[in-house]
């Protein structure tokens, strides 16, 4: 006699078990969820507790800060902005390349060119160096800093304008060979066939750049960065951002004059490699400037 049940296979049986496994990590990933959820709701109220226990701290320094940036935009009304100077270091020179060799001193020229490397450096960094908003373009009247300037002149679509007192420490000399005897700089003309786009400074008009020679002090250096500072400020009084083809002591004097900091025998350097970078801030009213950045 029948009871009304049927036997259940293997297969059958396997699969309820499949099913009630299944529905057993339902139910667990049910009860983990749902302590997941009360876990995060009692996080965030610790976090809102704890930001209400320290509100009365908070708040005043989130009101200094706006009163700081108040007092920034404030200053920038009342002194008017700041000329953004950007320095360049000129590219490789023929110097530069013998500097090691024991007969520097006897190989050395008083007014070096540019190697073809420097030449071919120059190009790719008026190419590629980010130069937006330059509204004016300077340069040393030293050869290797003229012949650095016509890639970036033609980039900006700008003249260059020859400023003789930007030249390296020491200026034009037969150097040690030669007894540091007085070497005068290159005229108009002459320099000008490296760089067609400069533009002579008015006071020499018919003169050769006398070449700057100068003894090596730093009690030198410093007064001839600051008036070179000053000459800038007093051109540019506005937001313009000003390029200067340069040197690498003079650069130095340069952002030290504009920090304010005092002259001493040992000068901190900043180190600008060839074609390297420095932009300083510099107020119209003379105040104490700032280094927004050296790239090496």
């Amino acid at each position: 006699m029948s009871s009304g049940c049927r036997p259940v296979s293997a297969q059958s049986c396997a699969r309820i078990q499949s099913e009630a496994g299944w529905g057993a990590f339902r139910m667990s990933s049910r009860v983990v969820m749902a302590s997941l959820s009360r876990a995060r709701r009692t996080e965030g109220e610790m976090v809102r507790r704890q930001r209400e226990k320290w509100l009365p701290w908070y708040a005043p320094t989130c009101l200094a800060e706006s009163a700081r940036g108040e007092a920034v935009r404030s200053a920038r009304t009342r002194y008017g902005a700041a000329v953004k100077l950007l320095l360049i270091r000129h590219a490789q020179s023929q110097n530069n390349v013998i500097e090691d060799r024991p007969d520097y001193a006897q190989a050395r020229q008083p007014d070096p060119p540019l190697t073809a490397h420097g030449h071919a450096s120059a190009q790719q960094f008026a190419q590629d160096a980010d130069l937006s908003g330059v509204t004016h373009l300077y340069t040393s009247l030293m050869l290797r800093a003229v012949q650095t300037a016509p890639p970036i002149a033609a980039r900006l679509n700008l003249p260059a304008h020859g400023t003789e007192r930007a030249y390296e420490y020491g200026g034009l000399t037969t150097g040690p060979a030669g007894g540091f005897t007085p070497v005068t700089g290159g005229d108009h003309a002459t320099l000008r066939a490296h760089c067609p786009a400069l533009v002579w400074p008015a006071h020499l008009t018919g003169q050769p750049w006398d070449g700057g020679a100068e003894a090596w002090e730093e009690s030198l250096f410093h007064p001839r960065a600051t008036q070179v500072l000053t000459d800038l400020r007093t051109r540019h009084p506005g937001q313009d951002r000003v390029a200067l083809v340069t040197h690498h002591d003079f650069a130095g004097a340069l952002i030290r004059a504009a920090l304010g900091w005092p002259v001493t025998g040992t000068p901190p350097t900043f180190h600008l490699a060839h074609l390297g970078t420095a932009q300083l801030d510099l107020p119209a009213d003379g105040r104490v400037g700032g280094l927004d950045w050296l790239n090496r």
